[in-house]
């Protein structure tokens, strides 16, 4: 079913939720940026955030907003939607 009040370049609501999030937590989108930069075990910040460092970020942070069956999913949702190239890396840029 089609909702003809959603604009076609409206972010998912996931993406709404994630931002929600992050603005509860932080003080600006650089400072989130580098709190999930870097985030998967191990790692250290390159800039670049891919989606396995998004997931770990988010959980190292506490983010409840995607829990469920699903998360994984949704999660790779809003990932895809900060990556339309689909090169697998999102920057600040």
């Amino acid at each position: 079913e089609m909702n003809w009040l959603t604009g076609l370049n409206e972010p998912p609501e996931d993406v709404l939720d994630l931002l929600e999030f992050l603005i509860s937590r932080v003080d600006s989108m650089q400072a989130a940026f580098n709190a999930i930069d870097g985030g998967e075990p191990g790692s250290v910040s390159n800039a670049e955030l891919t989606l396995r460092e998004l997931e770990m970020g988010l959980k190292s942070m506490g983010c409840q907003k995607f829990a469920g069956p699903d998360e994984s999913a949704r999660i790779e949702k809003v990932f895809r939607y900060l990556d339309p190239g689909g090169e697998g890396t999102v920057s600040m840029q």
